[in-house]
């Protein structure tokens, strides 16, 4: 409601139009709310930008042996229809998988672990390989792994940074189906960022290849080796 109102000022007849203050003080009101409102939305997409955060890559150096870690029978390169793999030969003993990772990002990641075989929270049997121990890293550029490295968990990975890993595993059985081919194309890095945890799949950097392992008493056509 608008107020008009006659003031007269020393006798004179100038008159002014005086206005009701409370929808300016209703407005005033109404400015916490509006401000608690938009630091709330900020909050929700920050957290959801950090729960989401995943700056890891594949690192681009791969293969080899890890110092420290077991050799068992090295992986060779062979040609398959999709194109050149690794061939891991039939094995009983444990060897290790070297791979790389880098953090393309510009912040830090924390690695909690590595893997080849799909995360335990997927309520998947390990299979083709199994895990054999923990892995461990070094910086990519000793990328001769001549000196034995250290436990991958904990390991806080800054922006730039790459690291050269060692996954030991072992066949997911002793014996293997004649004929049969199975590949590994991605490995599993577990990642946190500050309260997030979460676990991604890099590409390994040439595809694996090996005949499908089983157990010894899964089929009467399997060949075992000794």
């Amino acid at each position: 409601m608008t107020l008009t109102g006659a003031v007269r000022v020393d006798g004179g007849g100038s008159s002014s139009t005086l206005s009701d203050p409370t929808p300016i003080a209703k407005r005033k009101r109404w400015w916490p709310f509006l401000l608690a409102g938009a630091v709330a939305a900020a909050l929700v997409v920050s957290g959801v930008l950090a729960a989401t955060y995943q700056p890891l890559e594949f690192g681009g150096a791969y293969g080899g042996t890890f110092a420290g870690l077991p050799v068992g029978s090295l992986p060779r390169f062979v040609n398959t229809i999709a194109g050149q793999s690794y061939y891991i030969p039939p094995q009983r003993t444990v060897f290790t998988i070297v791979e790389s990772i880098e953090n393309s990002g510009p912040k830090a990641v924390t690695i909690e672990a590595v893997s080849v075989v799909v995360p335990p929270s997927q309520g998947i049997s390990p299979w083709p390989l199994r895990p054999a121990g923990q892995a461990r890293y070094m910086p990519e550029y000793n990328n001769d792994y001549t000196k034995p490295g250290l436990p991958v968990q904990g390991l806080s990975l800054g922006p730039g940074q790459s690291i050269g890993v060692g996954i030991p595993v072992k066949m997911a059985g002793d014996c293997y189906v004649r004929g049969s081919s199975v590949g590994v194309t991605v490995f599993y890095v577990e990642e946190r960022f500050l309260m997030f945890t979460q676990w991604v799949a890099l590409p390994v950097g040439t595809p694996l290849f090996m005949y499908e392992p089983e157990p010894r008493d899964a089929g009467s056509d399997l060949v075992c080796p000794k």
